[in-house]
């Protein structure tokens, strides 16, 4: 179609939008002016640190579901994360090598028990729309530890959500074996695909609702939070010394 470099060049000139050469000739990524994520956001990790005495850990993994193996479908997509810490000491560490591909509900469920033989206590969060709901309620009858998340938010608004906690270094990734991920992260508005992008998003927003949850703090019998025995004067004291101990990074 363009025998050589003039025919290129007059192309070029015809199709005049840069961006539009860029994206739809030379098949380069060039996200829209509004990108969320860029490169330089973007935290790393060269292998797992170890994990501290007694320091909190949860395998999570978040699923975005598509149950059909026709080439228009999308890909079900499941990303791991290890979390370690809480409140402001907390850190989501994306695993490599999230699943990407297309997949019957049969195979999505084999996929689920790998993770979950390999992680026993890992909590799968499984958007639930429209016949999703119902993959939802089999995974549970499965015996895996399952919680349906409803998104009330659209996918960019998504990403806006956890935007910070990834260039802030809250949410890490490694070196090597999440490309596919990231290229979707950068790329949001210009790749084909964005199910990893979509399971990591809604995985992350729910590990960050725990923030928003009032811990239960307990002297002996006592609930210093909600009601309880104890006097003003004294509830107040066990307080401070709860909050000065910091045992949630407020």
């Amino acid at each position: 179609m363009y025998p050589d470099t003039e025919a290129i060049t007059k192309q070029r000139k015809r199709i005049g939008n840069r961006i539009a050469w860029e994206r739809e000739y030379k098949l380069n990524i060039i996200p829209d002016e509004d990108q969320i994520i860029t490169k330089s956001m973007i935290h790393s990790y060269e292998t797992m640190p170890s994990r501290l005495r007694d320091q909190y850990e949860q395998h999570i993994v978040g699923v975005d579901l598509a149950i059909s193996k026709k080439d228009w479908a999308d890909y079900t997509a499941m990303v791991r994360l290890l979390v370690r810490g809480r409140g402001k000491k907390r850190r989501i560490y994306v695993q490599p090598k999230p699943l990407n591909k297309r997949l019957g509900f049969t195979s999505t469920i084999d996929a689920m028990r790998d993770i979950s033989d390999r992680f026993p206590k890992t909590t799968f969060y499984i958007e639930t729309t429209a016949y999703q709901s119902s993959a939802e309620q089999v995974a549970k009858e499965e015996g895996f530890n399952v919680i349906g998340v409803k998104p009330r938010d659209d996918k960019r608004a998504r990403l806006n959500m956890v935007a910070n906690k990834i260039e802030r270094g809250v949410v890490v990734f490694p070196e090597t074996g999440a490309e596919l991920l990231i290229a979707q992260l950068i790329g949001f508005g210009v790749e084909k695909h964005d199910d990893l992008m979509d399971a990591l998003t809604m995985a992350v927003i729910e590990i960050l609702k725990e923030d928003n949850k009032t811990p239960k703090v307990t002297f002996g019998k006592h609930n210093l939070w909600n009601g309880g025995t104890l006097r003003s004067g004294r509830k107040r004291k066990y307080i401070q010394d709860f909050l000065d101990n910091d045992p949630y990074g407020w």
